[in-house]
């Protein structure tokens, strides 16, 4: 049971993609608003825990798994796991680790967030070409997602701009929290 269980989890990661042919949408109204999701967007969120094995390859290609340390580690009855390396790396350049986990976490939650905030429309505002409605046209492009999540991750928080869905403001709260 101890190998089957991590087996299962890569086995339910790997097979996260989007089928070829499958246009399906998602679609509702939202806090004054109407949404519209691609399976396509939602299935790509989704994928993102793929990043699981960006840790993996940290862990087994660090300096903390060479012989000697691994020999060491089992002389001092010490586990070697991720939170081992994870833990050494930053105690040995902090700035640079938290420099990568903090860019790494932006950018992931800037894609979710302009994931989730690309498809609200609202009929009140203005229209574009194609007649749909543009609720916050700041949050329709990366550098403006990029913006707010680091701006909510500082806590910052300037008001300048914000999530008009629920999916959008749950990825700000994480980004707070985080």
């Amino acid at each position: 049971l101890g190998l089957l269980k991590y087996f299962l989890l890569e086995l339910f990661i790997l097979s996260i993609l989007t089928p070829p042919y499958v246009d399906g949408k998602i679609s509702g109204i939202m806090l004054d608003g109407n949404f519209e999701y691609s399976y396509d967007t939602i299935i790509t969120i989704c994928s993102f825990s793929r990043l699981y094995y960006l840790f993996i390859i940290v862990n087994r290609y660090s300096i903390f798994s060479e012989k000697p340390i691994l020999d060491l580690a089992e002389e001092k009855k010490i586990r070697l796991g991720f939170e081992f390396t994870f833990k050494s790396h930053l105690q040995r350049s902090p700035i640079l680790m938290l420099s990568l986990l903090f860019l790494i976490i932006s950018f992931l939650l800037m894609f979710i967030m302009r994931t989730v905030e690309y498809g609200f429309t609202n009929q009140d505002l203005n229209f574009n070409s194609k007649n749909r409605v543009i609720v916050n046209n700041r949050l329709k492009s990366y550098v403006d997602n990029f913006w707010l999540t680091v701006i909510t991750m500082t806590t910052v928080g300037y008001g300048d701009f914000y999530p008009q869905t629920h999916l959008g403001r749950i990825v700000a709260f994480m980004s707070a929290i985080i």
